[in-house]
C-alpha cells in the first residue's frame, strides 16, 4: 500500500485497523445493513477498498483504497439505503425540523440547500419555515420521488462540487451524515464553502470515530460499513478541514456517537 496518503494532511504513515478480510468476515455476520453491504461488496471487485487505515500523523480513519468514481456512482444508482425512508417520513421530517428550527436563531430565514437530500424530508421541514429550499442528490431514483413527494421545492440531481460550480450560493447549507461517504474530501469541503454565503451558516453531522461509545474494536461498530462509509472523523480533523476553507468552527453536544458541527462562513477577503 505503498501509495496511500493521508487524504486529509497527505502524509504516508499509516496503521491498519481492519484488514478488508476482517471486515468482511464481521460483516458477514452483522444483524444490520453491514452484512447486505458485505454481499455487495464480495460480489463486485470493483468496490475493493483495501485495509481501514488510520493515519499516523493527523488520526484520520480511512479506507485505504477509494473505488473509482464510477464504481461508486454505479453503488448509489438506486441507492440500496433509500429503500423504506418512504414509510419514515413524518419522523424524518420532524427530526429536521428540530434541527432546522434550533439553527433558524443563527441564521437569517433565506435560502436553505440540503446536500445530500435523499427523499427531501430536510428540505420540506425548511420549506415549512419559510425558507426557499432545495435539495441535491446523486441518486437519481431519490430525486425523482422527492420531486413528487414535495413539488414546492427545488430537487437537483449532481454533487456539490458540480452545484457549487453554478455560482449558486446559501443562508443555511445541511449536511447531514454525507461526508463520510464522499470520495475527496478537501474537494467536498471546499464545496461547501463555496455553497455557502459569508456570514451564512453550514451545519454537518457525520459519525464521530472516538466517540466514547464507539467500541474499542473498532470494527464492531456499525458505522464502520465500506464503500458506503469511507472516512471515519473527529471533531479534530473536522475542525482543521473546515477552518482551512474559511470557516469558524464549532461543535454541539451529542450523547450518541456523531458529530453536529455548526460553522460560520468568514469573509477572509
Amino acid at each position: 500500500m505503498s501509495e496511500f496518503s493521508c487524504r486529509l494532511c497527505g502524509k504516508r504513515g499509516y496503521t491498519v485497523l481492519v484488514s478488508f478480510e476482517a471486515w468482511l468476515d464481521n460483516a458477514k455476520n452483522a444483524e444490520d445493513q453491514r452484512k447486505q453491504l458485505a454481499a455487495i461488496t464480495n460480489n463486485r471487485p470493483e468496490l475493493n477498498f483495501g485495509d481501514i487505515v488510520q493515519c499516523e500523523t493527523c488520526g484520520l480513519r480511512s479506507v485505504a483504497r477509494v473505488p473509482t468514481s464510477d464504481a461508486l456512482a454505479s453503488f448509489y444508482k438506486d441507492y440500496y439505503g433509500t429503500q423504506g425512508y418512504d414509510s419514515k417520513k413524518k419522523s424524518k421530517i420532524k427530526r429536521a425540523s428540530r434541527y432546522i428550527r434550533r439553527l433558524r436563531k443563527r441564521v437569517r430565514i433565506g435560502e436553505f440547500l440540503d446536500i445530500g437530500c435523499n427523499l427531501g424530508f430536510a428540505v420540506e421541514a425548511a420549506s415549512r419555515m419559510g425558507f426557499s429550499a432545495t435539495g441535491i442528490e446523486v441518486d437519481p431514483v431519490a430525486v425523482e420521488s422527492a420531486r413528487s413527494y414535495f413539488p414546492r421545492s427545488e430537487f437537483l440531481c449532481l454533487t456539490a462540487e458540480e452545484f457549487a460550480a453554478t455560482g449558486r450560493t446559501f443562508d443555511l447549507v445541511y449536511c447531514s451524515e454525507v461526508i463520510e461517504h464522499v470520495p475527496d474530501i478537501n474537494v467536498f469541503a471546499g464545496a461547501l464553502s463555496n455553497l455557502t454565503k459569508i456570514g451564512g451558516c453550514l451545519f454537518l453531522t457525520t459519525p464521530d470515530a472516538t466517540h466514547f461509545r464507539v467500541p474499542r474494536d473498532f470494527v464492531r461498530w456499525p458505522e464502520v460499513k465500506p464503500p458506503e462509509h469511507l472516512t471515519w472523523f473527529a471533531k479534530p480533523q473536522l475542525s482543521r478541514l473546515f477552518r482551512d476553507q474559511g470557516f469558524a468552527v464549532k461543535f454541539q453536544f451529542a450523547a450518541k456517537p456523531g458529530v453536529r458541527m455548526l460553522a460560520q462562513r468568514l469573509d477572509r477577503s
